[in-house]
């Protein structure tokens, strides 16, 4: 199961300050383009969802409940 559908907004922050995707803004709006090793990312969900994690160091069924509103996800 994704999460898609049941998040509201995502945001992440780098050394070049914070970025976000919401899905319901166009593309060149939203700053925050990929996922990745090293980072935090807060995910605000709508309702509860597994976060289904994929790569080559986690088990194939790998998940992370996630609950309704502001979620800290590292990964």
């Amino acid at each position: 199961m994704s999460i898609d559908g049941s998040y509201i907004i995502a945001r992440s922050f780098d050394k070049n300050g914070g970025h976000i995707y919401d899905p319901t803004l166009p593309d060149f709006i939203n700053t925050l383009k990929y996922m990745g090793p090293g980072y935090g990312y807060q995910i605000k969900m709508s309702q509860d969802a597994d976060l289904v994690l994929e790569g080559s160091q986690l088990l194939p069924t790998a998940t992370m409940p996630v609950n309704t509103g502001w979620n800290w996800i590292a990964y």
